[in-house]
């Protein structure tokens, strides 16, 4: 079968070393199968309850009944055990579940660069430390000026302190890798005024 899947003949050793898959008289075998894909017992059961949550709500929707609880129904999704563990596996049909409004509270929104960018004095001493070739006054003007004209979700971000540093660590780079291709300037001996005349 691997053959046929033109498998390189190298990758069965490597998965085994790696501790995924394990040996069998008759070939392999994925090994925690049941911990990363559920079971077809458990996804009946979730199909089941799915059906059931459903029936339950057009009925009520068709009696004019309110949705009772409706924010804190769990979105599509498993989020039972699946035979190892009480993790979260999508719904194959809907990979990407809808997050509950007490997710979306709990998130982070990010924010636009802010202007004036204030430099505090641990931010000077990081740089003093962390990338002495760089002129940090002015390639934080050069920063802010970037981020600023980014559109959209882009130029949102929740750290503007580490975007900071890492901004001017790509500068250090920028600098060191310039400073090894400037040409050694000649060494040229001026003679003196004696040399001068005796020429």
């Amino acid at each position: 079968m691997l053959e046929q899947w033109g498998t390189p003949p190298a990758a069965p050793a490597a998965l085994i070393d790696a501790g995924l898959w394990g040996r069998t008289s008759d070939g392999y075998e994925f090994y925690n199968w049941h911990a990363y894909q559920p079971r077809k017992e458990d996804v009946d059961a979730e199909r089941a309850a799915s059906r059931e949550r459903m029936r339950e709500l057009r009925a009520r929707r068709k009696q004019g009944k309110p949705q009772k609880d409706a924010e804190e129904q769990e979105p599509f999704g498993r989020t039972g055990p699946n035979g190892s563990e009480n993790v979260r596996n999508p719904d194959p049909t809907r990979p990407d579940p809808t997050p509950t409004s007490k997710e979306v509270e709990g998130a982070s929104r990010g924010s636009r660069v802010p202007e004036p960018f204030d430099i505090s004095d641990d931010m000077r001493a990081w740089a003093k430390e962390e990338v002495p070739l760089v002129d940090i006054d002015r390639k934080t003007i050069e920063f802010v000026d970037y981020w600023a004209a980014i559109p959209g979700q882009k130029g949102v971000k929740l750290d503007w302190g580490r975007t900071w540093k890492n901004g001017m660590r790509k500068q250090q780079e920028f600098a060191e890798r310039d400073a090894g291709k400037r040409p050694q300037k000649p060494q040229v001996k001026i003679p003196s005024n004696e040399e001068w005349m005796y020429r």
